[in-house]
């Protein structure tokens, strides 16, 4: 059976592209969920802003007749990661839920990890996020919204524990908080610019900050200038960060 992105360039920056139209579509599918409680409906929503109707009909022409918004983001995760095992060289967002670790908790860190810089490449969600919010004026993704979003579109609205799947996010970096002094729930998430630049696939050397080299320039261990017991100390490193023993 073909896969549903089989279309789509198979690239780290094809990746990244599908990984965050599957955050926008667990955010919508999150609308709908809410929409059964007794919210605003995708389409009413959609109505005061319309950009959303944009997505969401990007999103419908890969998704098959019939199917559940309660079993969309798991069609989706499942078709993505198909389509991620024929991708060759380097994906960010793979190696991110490498880090995470396995299971369904890495699938949902990087969820997490996109759901926060949604606003990083379109300013437009957080109207959407300041909306489902209220009376919170934060535009960034809180804690306390992550969860509801991550609970609700994995099956499991009351026993989703999102402080121990952002946890690592946050201890490694990856994901900050704006607001610390804020009530836990209440914390704004944000994502480093060059980190979600790094996520797809576009960064480039910032002067004055950082400077990227392509790890076949750089020179090998044994050409280094340095006293021999540093070297050898040096030489250890590589093995710690391969097994997560170590974090940079």
């Amino acid at each position: 059976m073909s896969n549903a992105f089989a279309s789509l360039p198979q690239t780290a920056r094809g990746h990244f592209l599908l990984s965050f139209y599957g955050a926008i579509h667990r955010l919508l599918c999150y609308v709908e969920y809410m929409a059964g409680l007794g919210g605003e409906s995708l389409d009413d929503l959609s109505g005061r802003l319309p950009f959303l109707a944009h997505y969401r009909d990007e999103m419908r022409r890969f998704l098959p007749a019939g199917l559940a918004a309660a079993d969309a983001p798991a069609w989706w995760d499942d078709e993505l990661a198909a389509w991620t095992g024929d991708v060759p060289g380097h994906l960010p967002l793979a190696a991110l839920a490498g880090a995470v670790g396995p299971g369904p908790d890495a699938a949902e860190a990087v969820a997490i990890f996109l759901l926060t810089g949604l606003v990083e490449e379109d300013s437009r969600f957080g109207t959407l996020l300041a909306h489902l919010q209220a009376p919170l004026p934060s535009r960034r993704l809180t804690l306390e919204l992550a969860g509801q979003i991550l609970g609700a579109t994995s099956g499991r609205p009351h026993g989703f524990d999102i402080w121990e799947v952002c946890r690592p996010l946050l201890n490694a970096g990856v994901v900050e908080v704006v607001n610390r002094d804020a009530p836990r729930p209440e914390w704004m998430l944000r994502v480093a610019p060059p980190l979600w630049d790094a996520a797809r696939d576009s960064l480039i050397s910032a002067p004055g900050q950082y400077t990227l080299h392509a790890a076949d320039d750089l020179a090998a261990l044994e050409e280094l200038i340095l006293p021999d017991d540093f070297l050898q100390r040096l030489g250890h490193v590589p093995p710690l960060l391969a097994g997560g023993k170590a974090m940079m």
